[in-house]
């Protein structure tokens, strides 16, 4: 039973304002509807009655269970009521004040720092962003340069530029060299710009030969430089001047410059050859577009802001990016007055029209080029500024946010409080001898034991996943990443090593599916006996590693005889299994990884289910590229481009039995050298205008994996091609039919004519051309050719001609073959005809 009394010290007077409104007939309502009251007294009701009050709504708050503010004409009256027993109004103050000090408080003292700090921070910063981007460009830069140095090192290194700089005399020996040779060097030195993607073009200059060879052609000096590559004010005698001298990494900067005819800006870049040989024998020569060059320096950081200048020691511009030229001017000057300026720093730098700029400067590790950016200073405060200005806005709003996240947290976490001590409070009344409520936080000993089951539930999961755990560890020290160093991790994850040693072996199974847990024991079991700790990684797919770790490295191949064993007694069946070399150490096991791995490869010549250890075939690394005459490649493809199958096989089990079974190359160099015969089956289809995927399909060759399988492949792709060719020719029977007799009849006069001149003509082989002769006529090409001059002799004999001009005028080289002939086809002989001939024409 609560009462709401009109003393005076019941009714208190403020001012100010409040959201809420409520009409006078619903204030009585409202205190019984929110069981504020059960019963006014007269008193009250008549000191209610009795206040000021407007006919529109008047305006209520209600701030906590035991206040009610009322507000008439723009003053409110606070009526004070009775508190609950037992009812702390300060816990949501507390909450409040709580979450204020941990959200607001922090960010207005985190705030008046970073505020203190931003200038010189971001300031840092931001110098810091430039010069890492000078960096950059520079590093972007001599990594392209690095990469000319090792494509002149590879082209040394070539076998035909060897050949030519070497060869004796001062003109090229086309007896050893075959002039179509050039092409495929051409095409050599093309797929060489191809892939390094920075060079334009490049030549080769052999300056005793006076040669100079191209991705565009082959010329001399003189017209190479007069009609290639012209150079504005050059001539070829300052080129050859400038190409006699030993050149190392030269460089002829950015001019103007006619290729074909076609003008551009070209940066030229020497390095004679061989390397390391001062007598060197020919130069190499790289034009670099000044664009390319450019792309190179595009760093967004400097370009959109400032600009990029390319210097040399001698104080020689280069090239750059968003150049001005009186900037360029003023680095230029200073850098060559001193060479040291901003070296490896950043200082403030006034430019000739009065604007401060920022300049940073790093130099190249390759060649003598220095790379200057300039930042105007506005530019670069500006964002410092901005960085400033959003810093103080962020801060405020932190704090701001912070407010209103600690009002919504407090006021959610008192909500449940309020409802436990509404819901438990008649209960806790009710109950003898209950003076006190119960404390609020009762709900805490429920999140404790959720939390004490969480932590069994997450014990449990541990023990499912770790396994899965392990594994992933075990990957990244085969990746090289470093071991963890807390060794509690490793005993949670039950890797435990006694001994010092580790050998990796890497496994190719048949299928993708996991090594049986059961043969897992069972190797771990007999390895156990021998002191050793074995662990199996699940790489992925077919792909598995087995880790040992044993006290001797003699203990390794005996081990690896009891892994096979028990593959074999659970009928696991594998492709291959390569065993690295033994390492002290997981951090060192990647590098016994690696050596596993590389063992791997051989089983492309080691084939199925073979072990191979790393040491068996270590020295193979070493061992030279395969090689072989290049008139063996031609007779192959013509064997091939002829249908003469029989004949391309037994060449090609020449070359492969030369290089892999008696050379043992290694494998990468095995797989290329198939690689190389299966290309010239496509060439000998390309040189016949047919379809290439007719025959061949690059994936399933490519991912073959033994020498016994891509022997298998060739020998089936060069009969595949065979048969398209012999089948292609066949279809062009009835145009070759028409093409040959008409060209016996043109030609049937000729004594020259025979089987054999009619092949070269239209280049087949005599047999193929006898046989088509025979299956097109019914007859072979003699009989066929000596019908057709009998016939004809027909008409010359009814003529006034001796039977020896007949002879020599049809083709007959005499009269004696002639008689025989045709007597043998008419059934007479031509004198006989000649009369009779006669008579009928008399």
């Amino acid at each position: 039973m609560m009462h709401i009394r009109a003393a005076d010290r019941d009714i208190q007077f403020f001012r100010g304002r409040s959201p809420f409104y409520m009409s006078p007939l619903a204030r009585c309502s409202y205190f019984l509807r929110h069981r504020f009251c059960v019963m006014i007294t007269p008193e009250a009701l008549e000191c209610l009655q009795n206040i000021r009050e407007p006919r529109r709504a008047v305006p209520v708050s209600f701030f906590s269970p035991t206040r009610l503010y009322l507000r008439m004409k723009g003053d409110i009256f606070l009526l004070k009521l009775p508190s609950l027993p037992g009812i702390k109004s300060s816990v949501f103050t507390k909450f409040l004040m709580s979450y204020v000090i941990v959200f607001t408080v922090p960010f207005m003292i985190l705030g008046v720092i970073i505020y203190a700090l931003t200038f010189d921070i971001v300031k840092t910063q931001t110098e810091k962003t430039y010069l890492n981007a000078v960096h950059d460009a520079a590093k972007n830069v001599d990594a392209k340069m690095e990469s000319l140095h090792v494509l002149s090192a590879h082209i040394s290194e070539l076998q035909w530029v060897q050949k030519i700089m070497y060869m004796r005399g001062n003109t090229v020996d086309y007896n050893a060299i075959n002039p179509f040779a050039f092409n495929y060097y051409m095409n050599d030195l093309i797929t060489l710009k191809g892939i390094n993607g920075f060079v334009t073009d490049m030549a080769i200059f052999f300056r005793e030969k006076d040669l100079v060879l191209s991705s565009q052609g082959k010329h001399s000096l003189s017209s190479f430089f007069d009609d290639a590559f012209y150079y504005d004010g050059l001539t070829a005698d300052y080129w050859s001047v400038l190409l006699a001298e030993r050149n190392f990494a030269a460089m002829k900067y950015p001019a103007q410059v006619l290729t074909y005819k076609q003008p551009r800006k070209l940066l030229a870049y020497m390095q004679s050859l061989p390397m390391v040989d001062k007598d060197f024998k020919a130069t190499f020569l790289a034009f670099i577009d000044e664009n390319t060059l450019k792309d190179s320096l595009n760093i967004s950081t400097i370009s959109d802001s400032g600009s990029l200048y390319v210097i040399d020691r001698d104080g020689r511009y280069v090239t750059g990016i968003n150049a001005d030229d009186e900037m360029k001017k003023l680095l230029t000057v200073q850098n060559a007055k001193q060479p040291s300026l901003l070296e490896g720093s950043i200082a403030n730098l006034k430019s000739p029209n009065g604007d401060d700029h920022i300049a940073i400067r790093s130099d190249s590790t390759v060649n003598d080029w220095s790379f200057i950016a300039t930042i105007p200073l506005s530019t670069a405060m500006a964002k410092v500024n901005r960085i400033k200005t959003l810093t103080l806005w962020i801060t405020v709003l932190s704090v701001v946010t912070g407010l209103i996240v600690s009002y919504i947290l407090a006021l959610r976490n008192y909500t449940p409080l309020a409802n436990i001590v509404k819901d438990i409070s008649p209960r806790m009344l009710n109950m003898p001898g209950a003076s006190k409520r119960p404390n609020e936080f009762n709900f805490l000993q429920k999140a404790l034991h959720s939390m004490l089951d969480y932590e069994d539930r997450t014990k449990e999961d541990i023990e499912i996943y770790k396994p899965l755990v392990r594994n992933s560890l075990f990957i990244q020290l085969l990746e090289g990443k470093p071991a963890p160093s807390s060794s509690k991790l490793l005993e949670i994850m039950e890797i435990t090593y006694n001994n010092s040693f580790f050998t990796c072996a890497s496994v190719v199974l048949d299928s993708d599916r996991a090594i049986p847990e059961d043969v897992q024991n069972d190797v771990i079991a007999q390895l156990s006996k021998r002191k050793n700790a074995v662990y199996f990684v699940d790489i992925g797919g077919k792909h598995k590693v087995i880790v040992i770790n044993s006290a001797y490295k003699e203990q390794i191949e005996p081990s690896i005889e009891e892994i096979v064993c028990a593959f074999k007694n659970a009928g696991i069946t594998y492709k291959a299994i390569g065993v690295g070399k033994t390492c002290k150490g997981l951090d060192e096991l990647c590098s016994s990884y690696r050596e596993a791995n590389a063992a791997l490869d051989y089983r492309f010549i080691r084939g199925n289910s073979s072990v191979i250890f790393y040491e068996e075939i270590e020295d193979a690394f070493t061992l030279p590229a395969y090689y072989y005459r290049t008139e063996k490649e031609d007779h192959l493809v013509n064997f091939i481009r002829f249908g003469n199958y029989d004949e391309a096989i037994k060449l090609f089990h020449e070359i492969v039995d030369n290089h892999i079974t008696n050379a043992a190359l290694p494998p990468a160099v095995a797989r290329n050298l198939f690689y190389n015969m299966a290309a010239c089956a496509l060439k000998a289809l390309e040189d016949l205008n047919i379809d290439i995927q007719q025959a061949f399909h690059m994936d399933e060759f490519l991912h073959m994996e033994t020498y016994s399988e891509m022997t298998g492949y060739i020998e089936e792709l060069f009969r595949h091609v065979c048969e398209i060719i012999i089948r292609k020719k066949e279809s062009k029977n009835t145009v070759l039919r028409d093409e040959v007799l008409s060209y016996i009849h043109e030609h049937l006069t000729d004594r020259n004519l025979t089987l054999t001149s009619l092949a070269d003509q239209f280049g087949s082989s005599l047999s193929y051309l006898s046989r088509f002769i025979k299956n097109q006529t019914g007859t072979n090409f003699v009989d066929y050719l000596n019908k057709r001059r009998i016939e004809l002799s027909k008409t010359l004999l009814a003529r006034e001609l001796t039977i020896r001009e007949v002879a020599l005028q049809v083709g007959f080289d005499n009269d004696l073959t002639f008689r025989r002939l045709f007597k043998k086809y008419e059934g007479i002989n031509p004198g006989e005809f000649k009369s009779i001939a006669g008579g009928e024409k008399k």
